[in-house]
């Protein structure tokens, strides 16, 4: 039987992208866009436009979600496994076996991460390979993952680690904050601090100025009491106010409710030895702890499947790819101004506020 060249290639080209896979997509890599460069930030514009300036990107509504927390704590490492499901949904349009545990790639790739004492991620990275959408009402999306560098590490003064969390707040629009076992007042304190930050830049308007909050609590160790899995009794209780509470406390439980339109939680088991302490895991999913891939498949389609997809408004009005950039370059111009005050001294501030409150010395 005689078989043309077309034909041959036409099987080739099935045989090939029918199965779209993370590893499919070898020139999709993390791409800088924001670098922090003598505790001041530059903003990596060549590299976004090539992103966001894409003929099918700009025009797009866009989906921003962001990862951010401490160093060394494994927000890289679920980035990836975000990824996967990214690449499944959106490329393959196949989420039967998303994460990939029956085909023959089964270690994570993508944004790079590893285990010990440095840092791997610097500044914010982007994903080159945004996702799209079309829903049928006509709506166009653009979905874009963020991954941030991890804050309170030796290279970053208090000031630069608030710039980065508070840009990841005010660019995404679900921002996801990373924290190990439970969800304590230090966290909340810090989150204060950033969130105000960004309040300082962005145009006050009748919104709350964020979006979607979700607390993803690593190796949570209250399965006990509270399951793994999505949390939101646990939120509710520790964002609650009561007697018990100083001033202090219940106010800054009020500020962080009146900055994010939602606010939840996802209690997530530790991923195993392997993963935590061994500097040669290459990401082998067989190697990871079942229960923690089991909650891995439940958290990440609650975040990217469409009907959850979460849109970035900014001043109550949805952003376009495109705008997107415009929007970075302002807010990094008045971060590098220094026009705000310094971190310390916002805390200071804060916290002399809330000891005159308490007397009842100002209202």
């Amino acid at each position: 039987m005689n078989i043309s060249l077309f034909t041959i290639f036409v099987l080739f080209f099935i045989g090939t992208f029918c199965h779209v896979s993370i590893g499919d997509f070898a020139s999709a890599k993390a791409v800088q866009i924001i670098a922090p460069i003598n505790h001041t930030f530059h903003l990596e514009l060549n590299n976004l436009k090539s992103i966001l300036e894409a003929d099918d990107i700009r025009d797009r509504h866009v989906a921003v979600v962001s990862i951010a927390g401490a160093f060394r704590k494994g927000k890289s490492f679920l980035s990836n496994f975000f990824l996967r499901y990214l690449y499944a949904q959106y490329k393959a349009h196949d989420v039967s076996d998303w994460l990939g545990e029956n085909g023959n790639s089964s270690e994570l790739s993508g944004f790079k991460w590893r285990g010990g004492q440095k840092p791997e991620t610097i500044g914010i990275w982007m994903w080159s390979d945004i996702f799209t959408y079309d829903f049928e009402n006509g709506e166009k999306v653009a979905i874009i993952l963020l991954d941030t560098q991890g804050i309170f590490d030796s290279q970053l003064s208090l000031q630069d680690c608030t710039t980065i969390f508070a840009m990841s707040m005010m660019l995404s629009s679900v921002q996801c904050y990373n924290v190990m076992q439970n969800i304590q007042e230090n966290d909340l304190q810090h989150l204060e601090l950033f969130t105000e930050y960004g309040r300082m830049v962005l145009d006050q308007t009748n919104e709350k100025p964020f979006q979607y909050l979700l607390f993803l609590a690593r190796d949570w160790p209250f399965a006990d009491e509270n399951n793994y899995g999505w949390g939101q009794e646990v939120i509710d209780r520790i964002l609650s106010e009561n007697e018990e509470q100083t001033l202090g406390m219940r106010q800054l439980r009020q500020r962080i409710n009146s900055s994010f339109d939602e606010i939840g939680a996802f209690l997530m088991p530790y991923p195993g030895n392997t993963v935590a302490l061994k500097k040669n895991f290459n990401g082998d999913l067989k190697r990871i702890n079942p229960e923690f891939i089991r909650y891995v498949k439940e958290l990440v389609p609650s975040i990217f499947a469409p009907e959850n997809l979460v849109l970035k408004r900014i001043n109550g009005e949805q952003v376009r790819a495109r705008d997107l950039i415009e929007f970075m370059q302002a807010y990094l111009n008045v971060f590098n101004r220094n026009t705000l005050p310094e971190a310390k001294t916002f805390v200071a501030v804060c916290t002399l506020y809330y000891q005159l409150k308490k007397k009842n010395v100002c209202y």
